[in-house]
Formats: C-alpha cells, structure tokens, sequence
C-alpha cells in the first residue's frame, strides 16, 4: 500500500522540518549576535588601540559591571559609533591604563 507509506513518511518528516526551520532560527540569531559583538570590539580596538581579545575583554567586564548582556553593551557602543548624538558607555570612553592592558593579554605577542 504504496499511498499509506508515503503518508506515513510525510508525517515523520514534519517534526523533522519543523526542528530543522527552528535550528536555522536560532544559527542565524547567533550569527547576528556575534556580528554585533563583533562590530564593538572593532570599535573598541581601534578607539583604545587594542588587540581584539583585550577589547572584548574589556566589554565583556563593562557587561559584568551592568549587569548586562555582552550583546546589550556592544549594540550601545556600535550605535554610539554610527550615531553622533550617543555617547560611548562611559565605562568604554576611557582607554584601560597600560596595567590593566597588561594584565587584559597574558600571553606573548606573536614574534612570528
């Protein structure tokens, strides 16, 4: 009973598709997420002249200090990039001092 199988097999596939448009759902929010967090550490970086994994330290310890999320802080620094009227978060503005730059990146720079 040709008919009946193939009927069967759609229903089985369903939850098959439905779980898969969900799993795109949530790869394409965390691709948005990251493109974001993303963006501030540029902004970081280039702004306090520091390596990429010393600006996200630095926004991820400004996230931690307002109890927010790293993604809430780093859309208040990309907006305040593209946006004049929006001021940096003020724990942001300011360049970490050369002590805590140093203790931001353990590791050795790359002599290579």
């Amino acid at each position: 009973d040709r008919a009946g199988r193939a009927g069967r097999t759609g229903q089985a596939e369903q939850p098959d598709i439905r779980q898969l448009q969900e799993t795109v759902a949530q790869l394409e929010h965390a691709l948005a997420v990251r493109v974001r967090v993303e963006q501030a550490i540029g902004v970081l970086a280039e702004r306090h002249r520091l390596r990429p994994r010393q600006a996200f330290e630095l926004l991820r310890s400004a996230a931690r200090a307002r109890g927010k999320r790293v993604l809430e802080v780093a859309g208040d620094v990309v907006d305040s990039a593209t946006n004049p009227l929006l001021r940096i978060p003020e724990e942001l503005a300011k360049p970490p001092s050369a002590r805590r730059r140093g203790r931001m990146s353990r590791r050795p720079a790359d002599d290579d």
